[in-house]
């Protein structure tokens, strides 16, 4: 679930809910990942550990508010240019491909690139 979270730029919460609604079974609740994980390697980040981190920075680089609209709810952080079209480690991971925007916002700027379906995700999160 992170990783389609993190493919498609919504919020876990985001795939849990369409999860459910839509009938889709998820892992046993029992399934270590992180450093629970059997295999984990300190050095050997996750990507999503890697956009967690990510996202935290560009939060904090824009004050914890919305770039578009100031508001300090529901806050993303959003690549300016899409992980699908260019995933090289400068724009996955680089502060200066990512804007906070809140989750009115982010789904706009994904409606005005015409990802209208990530924008409905966005749209329909529950937090």
């Amino acid at each position: 679930m992170e990783e389609m979270a993190d493919t498609t730029g919504v919020g876990l919460q985001a795939v849990q809910y369409w999860m459910i609604e839509h009938g889709i079974k998820r892992r046993d609740p029992g399934f270590r990942s992180g450093e629970d994980h059997p295999l984990w390697k300190e050095d050997n980040a996750t990507d999503h550990t890697r956009l967690a981190k990510w996202a935290d920075q560009v939060k904090e680089r824009d004050g914890h508010a919305c770039v578009a609209c100031s508001s300090t709810e529901r806050l993303h952080a959003h690549h300016v240019v899409p992980k699908y079209e260019d995933q090289s480690e400068e724009m996955l991971y680089g502060l200066d491909n990512g804007e906070t925007l809140c989750r009115a916002c982010h789904a706009k700027r994904h409606r005005e690139r015409g990802d209208e379906s990530i924008a409905r995700l966005l749209r329909h999160t529950p937090h």
